[in-house]
């Protein structure tokens, strides 16, 4: 690569990385559900390919530098979720009832105190969920009910299918 070359790469690089801490902060205070999360991921690789495309050692110390803030990046994420709206609402505790779950239009009973205390329990100790489970009171009933099916007699290593056609 020529010279000109490689400090276009070394200036979309920077450029790169800082649009990737900006899209993590504007993903913070915009609900998007990951989108700008997945965005920010792009551009922090983008960034990095464009620095070991200016100079290896570039391209290691961006990688160094967000292997090292990705995990604070995502602990302050955390953190700062429920402070978003897409975040208030999924808190338990929220105070507002606009933003507690299940919202006030679906004219559902909220938890109580003492189930919420239950649910961080559970969640504290690994709570695992079994597929299938649910709390809902409806549940789908099937059309038709199984039922046993009496076969007709027939001689022995006869196949089930041929003694229903016969019959």
């Amino acid at each position: 690569m020529s010279g000109e070359e490689t400090s276009g790469a070394l200036i979309a690089s920077i450029l790169l990385g800082v649009a990737a801490f900006g899209i993590f902060a504007i993903e913070l205070f915009v609900p998007t559900g990951g989108l700008l999360a997945i965005l920010c991921v792009i551009s922090a690789i983008s960034s990095v390919v464009l620095g070991f495309m200016h100079h290896p050692t570039l391209g290691m110390s961006l990688l160094a530098l967000y292997s090292v803030a990705a995990p604070f990046m995502l602990m302050f994420g955390l953190r700062m979720a429920t402070r978003s709206p897409m975040g208030r609402r999924m808190v338990l505790t929220a105070e507002d009832p606009e933003d507690r779950m299940p919202p006030p239009k679906k004219k559902k009973e909220a938890l109580n105190s003492a189930e919420i205390a239950v649910l961080e329990k559970w969640i504290a100790e690994g709570l695992v969920w079994e597929e299938g489970f649910t709390f809902a009171v409806d549940r789908y009933e099937p059309p038709l009910k199984p039922r046993v099916v009496k076969l007709p007699a027939g001689a022995p290593g006869t196949n089930p299918i041929d003694l229903i056609v016969a019959a």
